[in-house]
C-alpha cells in the first residue's frame, strides 16, 4: 500500500512538472535576475523579471502598463490575451505555443506562474506587438522601445548606385568592409584585430600554408537557403577565376586550391606559407556569395539579376529608387548573430560632399557611408558647432597624402637626395593645409598608429631646409650657373616632376606644397597633374615617377603590413625599391606564422623605411566622422568611421 501511494506522488508531481504548474511555482530566486527598461523607465514589477534559458520572462501586467496594452487573463483556460494597437497576442501557461494576430508561433520559453503572478517571454510579447528590444549581456538588461523605430537614414556620395550587384561599388565596399548584406568569413574589429564571422572558429596549419575555417551552422542565406561550405569554395574560386578586385588578383597568386569536408568545414590551402597575412587581408575582407545564384553568372560584373543581391549580413537589400538615388535595406530577422535593433537603412547617393553635409546638419540623413572619403578637417569646425551632431576624430589607416620616391630615376634613387628632400617639407604647413591641423606630424617610418605593429619610438620628421641644402651641398647638387637652381655634380640641368592625379584636390595641393618646398633649397620641381587612368597607369604599371603624391587605403595598409606594397620593386607591388634587406623584411611579414611575428617585422619594416626613406608619409590625418545624436551606441573603427559591423549590433535610439 505504501509503495502505491509512493508511485501515485511520483506520478502526479510529473504530471505538475509536465503542465508547468509546479515549475511555475518554483521561486524566482532560482534563475537569474534581469532588468528591463521600457523607453527609459523600469518596469513597475513586484517579482522582478528573470532569465530562463536565455530568454527573459517578465510579469506580464507590468509589461502591458509600459507599453500602453490591454491584458485579458482567462482563469479556467490559464490563458493570456494582449492587445494594443490593432494587434494582438494569445499565449497559455506552460505551453510553448502562441498565437500572433491569429499565426501559430513555438516560443524559446513559456508562460509560467511565479509568486502568484504570470510571467512571459518579454522579446517575444514586445516585438509582436510592435516594440524593439535591444538586451545588454554584460548588465543582463533589456531596453525595450515602444514605438516603432525610425529607419536608419546614410548618405554615399564617392560612389553612384549602377547595378544591384554586391560586386560591384558602392556594394563590394559596403559588403566586404562594412559588412551590410554579406558576411566574410573573420571580420575586422574596431581596433583592427579579427573576430568570428561566417566561420565561428578556425585553424592555421603549422607549416602556415592552410586555413581551416568552421562554418556556422545556423547560417542562412536572404532567400531562406542554408550557408555551406561549398558556398565558401565556390567564393574564393569565383573570386579568383574573375581577379576580383585586389582579393581576386591577391587569391591568382597564392591560392592552390580550397577543400570542403561535409557541410560547414573548409579548408583553404595556399600555395606559400602566408596563412596569417591572408587571414588579416583577404579572409576579413571578401564576402562569401551564393553558389546557387552565381553559378550561372558568366560576367560578374554586369550581372544585374533579381538575385544578385542575396546574401548573408544582417541586412537585406529590398529595393532601389532611381528617383530619389535611395537603396532601402531590411533587418535580416534571420542573421546568425541575431537581428539587428535598427530596423531599416536608407541609403542615398548626394552629388557632393558638401550637398550631403548639408543633409546631415539638416537632419536629413544619420551619418556618411563611404569607403575612404570623410570629409577633410576644414569641415571639422562647421560640423562641431552644428546641433544635433556628434564629430568623431579617428586616427587614420591609410596614409593620405604620401610623396613615394622613384628608385629607376636620377637623383631620387640616392640615399642623400631623399634625405634632402625629406628634410626640406614644411609638414606643419601640410597638416594644416590638408587637415586643417586634425592629425598629426608623421614619423619616419611611414607606418601610422592603428596598424598593427606600428613602432612609437621611431622619431618624426622634421622641417629643417638650411639642412637639406648642407646636404645636397655635399653631395655636389650645387648652382652652378648663378640661376638659383641646382645642378647635378655633372653639371647637368635639374627638373623634377612631382606626379599626382588631378582629379584629386587635395593630392594636387600636397603636390603643390612639396613643389615649393623643394624649390626654397634651389631644386627645380614643377607639378605633373594627371588625368585618373594616366595617373594610375604610371605609378602603378609603369612606375616611371621621380616623386609621385598618391594615397594609401585602409585595406591596402592591412593586406600588405606596414604599406610595403608601395615601397618594393616585386611581383604584385607598386614600388620601385629592390633593396634585399626590404625584401627579405617583406618575405618576413608575408610568411609570419603567427601575429606577433608578423607585427615584429613591421617594425623592422619602419626601421628601413625610416633609414633608407623608399617613401614619406606627408601626414598622419585623423579621420573626421559626424553622425547624428538622435542614435546612441556609434562604434567608431580604426580607418574608417561609424558605419560598420559592430554599430549595427550596438545603436540604440537616444531616449530623452
Amino acid at each position: 500500500m505504501r509503495l502505491r501511494a509512493l508511485r501515485l506522488l511520483a506520478s502526479f508531481v510529473i504530471l505538475l512538472f509536465a503542465t508547468g504548474i509546479l515549475w511555475g511555482a518554483l521561486p524566482v530566486f532560482a534563475t537569474p535576475e534581469a532588468s528591463v527598461l521600457v523607453d527609459g523607465q523600469s518596469i513597475a514589477a513586484g517579482v522582478p523579471p528573470f532569465i530562463e534559458n536565455g530568454r527573459t520572462l517578465v510579469p506580464v501586467r507590468a509589461l502591458a502598463e509600459s507599453l500602453g496594452a490591454k491584458v485579458i487573463w482567462e482563469e479556467k483556460e490559464k490563458t493570456i490575451t494582449i492587445e494594443a494597437e490593432g494587434k494582438k497576442v494569445k499565449l497559455q501557461i506552460g505551453n510553448r505555443l502562441a498565437s500572433s494576430d491569429g499565426r501559430t508561433t513555438v516560443m524559446e520559453v513559456a508562460p509560467r506562474i511565479v509568486q502568484g503572478r504570470a510571467f512571459v517571454p518579454l522579446r517575444f510579447v514586445s516585438e509582436h506587438l510592435g516594440a524593439a528590444v535591444k538586451w545588454d549581456a554584460q548588465k543582463s538588461q533589456a531596453r525595450v522601445y515602444k514605438k516603432s523605430l525610425r529607419p536608419l537614414r546614410l548618405g554615399i556620395q564617392k560612389d553612384k548606385f549602377t547595378l544591384m550587384n554586391p560586386l560591384l561599388r558602392p556594394w563590394y565596399d559596403s559588403a566586404n568592409f562594412f559588412v551590410v548584406t554579406h558576411t566574410p568569413l573573420v571580420i575586422y574589429t574596431p581596433d583592427m584585430g579579427l573576430a568570428p564571422g561566417l566561420a565561428e572558429s578556425w585553424e592555421i596549419s603549422p607549416d602556415g600554408k592552410s586555413v581551416t575555417f568552421l562554418i556556422r551552422g545556423n547560417a542562412r542565406w536572404s532567400d531562406g537557403k542554408p550557408v555551406t561550405a561549398e558556398d565558401v569554395k565556390f567564393s574564393y574560386e569565383y573570386w579568383k577565376k574573375h581577379k576580383l578586385y585586389t582579393q581576386g588578383t591577391y587569391l591568382d597568386a597564392v591560392l592552390d586550391r580550397v577543400e570542403t569536408v561535409g557541410e560547414r568545414e573548409v579548408k583553404v590551402v595556399l600555395k606559400e606559407p602566408v596563412a596569417v597575412l591572408f587571414l588579416k587581408g583577404t579572409a576579413a575582407s571578401l564576402s562569401i556569395i551564393p553558389e546557387h545564384v552565381w553559378c550561372k553568372v558568366e560576367d560578374p560584373r554586369t550581372y544585374d539579376g533579381p538575385d544578385a543581391m542575396v546574401g548573408c549580413g544582417p541586412f537585406v537589400f529590398e529595393r532601389y529608387d532611381p528617383a530619389t538615388q535611395t537603396a532601402y535595406l531590411r533587418a535580416n530577422e534571420d542573421y546568425f548573430a541575431g537581428k539587428p535593433l535598427v530596423p531599416e537603412i536608407q541609403w542615398r547617393y548626394f552629388e557632393t560632399l558638401d550637398a550631403l553635409l548639408l543633409a546631415l546638419q539638416k537632419g536629413e540623413i544619420d551619418a556618411q557611408m563611404d569607403y575612404v572619403n570623410n570629409p577633410g578637417g576644414a569641415y571639422a569646425d562647421a560640423l562641431k558647432r552644428t546641433k544635433g551632431l556628434v564629430v568623431e576624430e579617428i586616427p587614420a589607416l591609410g596614409v593620405r597624402p604620401t610623396l613615394v620616391f622613384g628608385y629607376r630615376q636620377y637623383p631620387t634613387n640616392l640615399r642623400e637626395f631623399r634625405e634632402a628632400v625629406s628634410l626640406a617639407i614644411d609638414y606643419q604647413l601640410l597638416l594644416n593645409a590638408i587637415c586643417a591641423g586634425h592629425g598629426e606630424l608623421p614619423g619616419r617610418g611611414f607606418t601610422p598608429p592603428g596598424i598593427p605593429g606600428y613602432d612609437p619610438t621611431l622619431p618624426r620628421h622634421r622641417h629643417d631646409p638650411e639642412q637639406a641644402k648642407r646636404i645636397l651641398d655635399a653631395a655636389g647638387f650645387v648652382d652652378r650657373d648663378g640661376d638659383g637652381l641646382r645642378e647635378t655634380p655633372q653639371g647637368e640641368k635639374l627638373s623634377i616632376p612631382v606626379t599626382t592625379e588631378a582629379g584629386l584636390a587635395e593630392l594636387v595641393r600636397a603636390a603643390e606644397i612639396v613643389s615649393l618646398n623643394l624649390k626654397s633649397i634651389g631644386l627645380d620641381a614643377f607639378v605633373e597633374a594627371l588625368e585618373s587612368t594616366v595617373a594610375s597607369d604610371k605609378a602603378n604599371r609603369a612606375r616611371d615617377y621621380h616623386l609621385l603624391v598618391w594615397r594609401t587605403t585602409p585595406y591596402g595598409m592591412l593586406a600588405k603590413p606596414g604599406g610595403y606594397s608601395y615601397f618594393a620593386d616585386a611581383p604584385a607591388q607598386y614600388g620601385t625599391c629592390k633593396d634585399p634587406e626590404l625584401l627579405e623584411i617583406i618575405r618576413e611579414i608575408e610568411y609570419a606564422r603567427t601575429s606577433a611575428e608578423q607585427d615584429e617585422a613591421v617594425r623592422r619594416l619602419q626601421a628601413f623605411v625610416a633609414r633608407e626613406l623608399p617613401a614619406i608619409a606627408l601626414v598622419w590625418r585623423k579621420e573626421i566622422v559626424p553622425h547624428s545624436d538622435r542614435w546612441t551606441g556609434w562604434v567608431p573603427m580604426v580607418g574608417y568611421h561609424v558605419c560598420n559591423y559592430w554599430t549595427w549590433f550596438n545603436l540604440e535610439p537616444t531616449v530623452k
